[in-house]
């Protein structure tokens, strides 16, 4: 009996220090920083696919917005399903 209570009692803050570990992990996770430390929204536009220069017109996974386009790469190019054309500004 005096082996559980020792080894449980090892076991709880080794416990509780992984899942702050993990909590700590997904908090950082929720926001996403551009180049220049801005913090960008996460307001997702409704888009077929984005065009980046370095891969000419290779249709990529639509970002979704200019600020986490900016994430991967300058001067993408979002294709909206509205017919409409984003194009993210380079920096």
């Amino acid at each position: 009996m005096a082996t559980i209570k020792a080894c449980s009692s090892r076991l709880v803050p080794v416990a509780l220090l992984l899942c702050g570990l993990i909590v700590m992990g997904s908090i950082s996770g929720l926001e996403a920083k551009d180049k220049d430390g801005k913090v960008c929204i996460e307001t997702c536009q409704e888009a077929y696919y984005m065009t980046c220069p370095s891969t000419g017109n290779a249709k990529l996974n639509p970002a979704c917005n200019c600020c986490l386009a900016s994430l991967k790469e300058d001067g993408c190019t979002i294709y909206l399903k509205d017919g409409t054309v984003e194009k993210c500004p380079r920096t």
